[in-house]
């Protein structure tokens, strides 16, 4: 790993104990037998997550964290997304050979973003929920870039360069680096571009969603390993994505640039094809809290329903987006004898960036 692409703050050698760490543990809980496997297998694997994950965030902030802290909402999201696996598995450990098991199993590999939302907020306790989400749900790729580049050393300038291009070049940029991804679909939706850059607070939230999103996705892995009945989910070296979070983005981060230039393109091009893939996997984290479902009181679905209607008749689309950032259907209807809906509305007053808009986000007439 070239000493260029490490986290400022983070050397080698922390990056490969805390990698070291990671692996053992994960393979000591995976060889969990005997009654009570299940419950030992997850104690195991979200304390070494949660350590993992802690000494990372100190090494990058040092003495301004409540480590203590930190590691207790890690272990308490990581434990809560590993037994989301539990009706998967008897409780020796063993796979159970039912059909239910198999649905619960597929469901529990999706829950880790709704986990992390859940505990997030308890990682800042001056914040509301509702604060946080707001963060989340306006994030863009762009946001995503500069958490990437404070975290690279020497990306600065590459992070500025990628962000001044268009959107529809970022997108085709992304299309050619994640060729055959299981996530290349979603790039065309994808949100690239925000109002305003994000303020630096903002930045450290997405990062911490970031960690804790990934931290929970990570001790599903050893039950998926269990499930599938070999190690090589929890080995680093047939599976990258299992690793320290600082250490998966400079391995990225050097395999992207590598192959850049022995392609022939110059330093700065690789550094910025690099850039963009490494915010392409971040972006992934970013998504699972985008796409949760927000449960709102039937008051605040009201009060938010209304705010979309009162948006598109003032032809604000901010304001559009906000209100269905926050919660808003889409296809609500007016309380008036009309009941009309957003795109209807949207179409009638021509505001037609709106109706667009809508029409992109699944609204109907």
């Amino acid at each position: 790993m070239a000493e260029s692409t490490i986290n400022k703050q983070v050397n080698t050698a922390a990056l490969a104990t805390m990698q070291t760490a990671l692996i053992n543990g994960a393979n000591d809980a995976f060889g969990r037998t005997g009654e009570g496997a299940f419950n030992s297998r997850n104690e195991m694997m979200s304390k070494v997550v949660s350590d993992v994950c802690t000494q990372n965030l100190k090494h990058i902030a040092g003495s301004t964290i409540d480590s203590e802290n930190i590691r207790k909402v890690f272990e308490k999201a990581a434990t809560e997304a590993g037994n989301a696996f539990k009706d998967a598995f008897s409780s020796d450990g063993k796979k159970k050979d039912l059909t239910e098991a198999a649905a619960t199993y597929k469901t529990a590999m999706n829950a880790a973003g709704g986990v992390a939302d859940k505990y997030l907020v308890d990682l800042y306790p001056g914040m509301s929920k509702s604060a946080i989400t707001s963060i989340l749900q306006k994030a863009t790729f762009d946001d995503v870039v500069d958490l990437t580049a404070t975290r690279l050393a020497g990306t600065s300038a590459a992070a500025e360069k990628l962000r001044a291009m268009g959107e529809s070049d970022i997108k085709a940029m992304l299309h050619e680096l994640a060729k055959g991804d299981y996530f290349e679909s979603n790039i065309d939706s994808m949100p690239i571009k925000g109002k305003a850059a994000f303020s630096a607070e903002e930045i450290g939230i997405l990062d911490t969603a970031t960690r804790l999103a990934n931290a929970t996705w990570m001790v599903g892995q050893v039950h998926r390993a269990a499930w599938e009945g070999t190690t090589d989910r929890i080995n680093p070296t047939k599976r990258e994505a299992f690793n320290p979070y600082e250490l998966l983005m400079n391995v990225q981060f050097d395999r992207q640039s590598s192959g850049a230039k022995n392609k022939g393109l110059s330093d700065e091009e690789a550094v910025k094809l690099a850039v963009a893939r490494v915010s392409f996997e971040v972006w992934k984290d970013v998504y699972q809290y985008q796409q949760l479902k927000r449960e709102l009181s039937s008051d605040e679905q009201h009060k938010v329903d209304g705010e979309l209607i009162q948006a598109i008749y003032k032809k604000d689309l901010d304001a559009v987006k906000k209100a269905l950032d926050k919660g808003a259907d889409i296809n609500t209807s007016t309380d008036d004898y009309y009941e009309r809906k957003p795109l209807t509305i949207a179409t009638m007053t021509e505001a037609t960036e709106i109706a667009e808009y809508l029409k992109s986000r699944g609204a109907t007439k």
